[in-house]
């Protein structure tokens, strides 16, 4: 998935690298050590729309891309959305996030756990 963010084209990945990089900015610490978890979190948030799992999805979907979009960034192109195509990001990003594997088989298990 592309975005364009101030006019630049970035490549969303939502890999390994993936889980990896919204560990860091999303997941559980306990006394300083990282629990990883992120994508425990931050699937539900997603799913309830909360514009913060959007956010840091985005963030942490432009791990690999060099130079990635800034924090202010992402902000400011997230703050000029209208409201149809917010919805429309919501569900573009999450058709995306189902295509990869490691984050299907989580949310899959999930939901399996909601039951």
């Amino acid at each position: 998935m592309e975005l364009t963010i101030d006019n630049k084209k970035y490549e969303l990945n939502f890999g390994i690298g993936f889980v990896h990089e919204l560990d860091k900015i999303a997941g559980m610490k306990s006394n300083g050590v990282s629990m990883g978890m992120s994508l425990m979190l931050t699937l539900p948030a997603f799913e309830a729309f909360d514009p913060m799992a959007l956010f840091n999805i985005l963030y942490a979907g432009t791990h690999a891309d060099n130079p990635r979009p800034s924090g202010e960034a992402i902000e400011g192109y997230l703050d000029g959305l209208t409201d149809a195509k917010i919805d429309k990001l919501f569900k573009d990003v999450g058709a995306e996030l189902k295509k990869s594997a490691m984050v299907r088989y989580t949310s899959n298990r999930l939901a399996k756990q909601a039951k």
